[in-house]
């Protein structure tokens, strides 16, 4: 049996006990029951006997005087304080439940990367900020913004759609006499000088080109790896 239900079976056979004694005396002083007569020394001493045999109580101390029923106040009160401050306590209210946790606020969602050429493409290439992006196909940005240098005056890259037309992992440029690592060719249209085509290669992109596009080695390997023959490149 838990604590509860010790002390609370304790505390009902009390006040049981004291009733019980608080109306024999009572009946005991009715004339004519042949009794002793109900004598006031006689309901003292039932009374002290009663307070003398009421089981002990741990942690209760010294239980109250109960020789009349205002002592049955003064015991459930003991009994109460007794309990742990836990447990609901008889005739009470149960503790107050701790509060819910609150719900942790959720981060902001960022909006996508965008660039300035069209879901489609899969390369694109911004002349005025010198970028450039690549892109799944439908629109979402897999890589960049990164930088980039394009075609000097007189040798201009020039705008429009275009589309893959073959990759060289260790090209070498024969009109200029210079390499041009993980080359990805696009075509250039009508407007570049011989109509020779112009790519994304590795190049320092802080130099500018003859019409190519320059890009630092690790984003010339990741255009290399991710575009493949007709893929539509934009430059814009």
């Amino acid at each position: 049996m838990n604590t509860i239900g010790r002390l609370m079976k304790l505390f009902i056979g009390a006040v049981a006990m004291v009733a019980a004694f608080a109306v024999a005396p009572a009946a005991t002083a009715a004339p004519g029951d042949g009794g002793d007569g109900g004598s006031p020394g006689a309901t003292a001493t039932q009374t002290q006997t009663v307070a003398q045999s009421l089981p002990s109580i741990p942690g209760l101390g010294d239980l109250p005087d109960v020789r009349d029923l205002s002592g049955v106040s003064e015991l459930q009160s003991s009994i109460e304080d007794a309990l742990p401050g836990s447990l609901p306590r008889p005739g009470g209210q149960a503790p107050a439940p701790s509060p819910a946790p609150q719900p942790q606020p959720q981060p902001q969602s960022r909006s996508a990367p965008s660039t300035p050429c069209s879901a489609q493409a899969r390369a694109c290439v911004s002349l005025g900020s010198q970028q450039a992006w690549l892109q799944d196909g439908a629109g979402n940005v897999v890589r960049g913004p990164v930088q980039v240098s394009t075609g000097k005056p007189g040798f201009e890259t020039p705008p429009g759609t275009t589309r893959v037309t073959r990759k060289v992992v260790d090209e070498w440029s024969r009109p200029y006499n210079a390499p041009m690592p993980y080359a990805v060719y696009f075509s250039a249209g009508s407007t570049y000088p011989h109509d020779i085509g112009i790519a994304f290669h590795e190049g320092a992109p802080t130099v500018l080109s003859h019409g190519c596009v320059r890009l630092w080695h690790d984003d010339a390997v990741a255009f290399f790896n991710h575009l493949q023959v007709g893929d539509m490149v934009q430059v814009v």
